[in-house]
């Protein structure tokens, strides 16, 4: 009779660990989720204002040269 309790215990505990790893990886899944939409807020924001969308390729760009007045 001792083994059934054990056993049943063990269910128990399984059964909150179980639930503990949902709800962590549901808050990780959260966390991650909510990092893609800021940086896809950020891409959005940079590109309605205009920001200048040159890379650097080693080359000279025209924008960096001062401008003689």
């Amino acid at each position: 009779m001792g083994d059934v309790r054990e056993i049943a215990e063990d269910r128990v505990s399984s059964r909150e660990i179980h639930q503990r790893r949902k709800r962590s990886n549901a808050m990780i899944g959260l966390m991650l989720g909510g990092f893609v939409v800021l940086v896809f807020a950020i891409s959005v924001v940079k590109m309605m204002n205009g920001a200048s969308m040159e890379a650097y390729d080693h080359v000279l760009r025209p924008s960096l040269l001062e401008r003689a007045e």
